[in-house]
């Protein structure tokens, strides 16, 4: 089962969408701080993400820390 991106369906529903053309050429839809789900551009031209073979890629959450010295 292959899911077809709705973009204006998943923004609405509050999720981060990002996509690079020079990097991978995909979109990523980021469900949390560490899990992204990638929806790959298919022969047709569309953009999908196959239940069967993709899986959630996971990612680790960078830390940053600002402080000020007197």
């Amino acid at each position: 089962l292959a899911n077809i991106l709705g973009m204006s369906d998943i923004v609405d529903s509050g999720y981060r969408v990002t996509f690079d053309s020079n990097h991978g050429n995909f979109f990523a839809v980021h469900l949390s701080d560490s899990e992204v789900m990638v929806f790959k551009r298919l022969t047709n031209g569309l953009y999908g993400f196959d239940t069967a073979v993709d899986k959630l890629t996971v990612i680790q959450p960078t830390h940053t820390s600002f402080f000020s010295t007197v």
